[in-house]
């Protein structure tokens, strides 16, 4: 489970940056296959509310990650606060199963200024095989 925890961490600088449009269309599909032949589905199944499904499969299918994601936000003059729900799974060949939710964003300075992104709220890493449980919290940092 830590280097499950571990690698969602360590992804949040990459994973919280876009380059894509924010609003993708019903229907739109991804997938891809890496040098490694870790093998990549993603499609958006839902445009109100967006809901995001996708599948990896690891390499010689030595684990399998899936899950989906539904996205709410709200924004005032300068700032956009982004919720997410829905579940993260990643599976194991000997059958663990580690189950984990997605945290907030934030984003200041929308508009006007430097944009700013934060992650914020708590991750629940859950291993109900080996009767195991993490809770990450990220707080807000102030003027940074």
């Amino acid at each position: 489970m830590k280097f499950c925890i571990c690698s969602y961490i360590s992804s949040i600088s990459v994973n919280y940056s876009f380059l894509k449009p924010l609003n993708p269309v019903l229907g739109e599909t991804f997938s891809a296959i890496f040098d490694d032949g870790t093998t990549l589905f993603a499609e958006m199944t839902s445009h109100h509310p967006p809901i995001s499904n996708y599948m990896i499969y690891g390499p010689a299918e030595i684990y399998k990650f899936y899950g989906y994601t539904e996205i709410a936000s709200s924004a005032s003059l300068n700032k956009i606060h982004i919720t997410y729900t829905g579940k993260r799974h990643i599976i194991f060949l000997d059958g663990t199963e580690i189950i984990h939710n997605t945290p907030d964003d934030w984003y200041t300075s929308a508009f006007v200024g430097t944009l700013k992104n934060q992650v914020i709220g708590s991750i629940i890493f859950s291993d109900k095989k080996n009767k195991i449980e993490a809770k990450i919290t990220m707080a807000e940092v102030e003027k940074k």
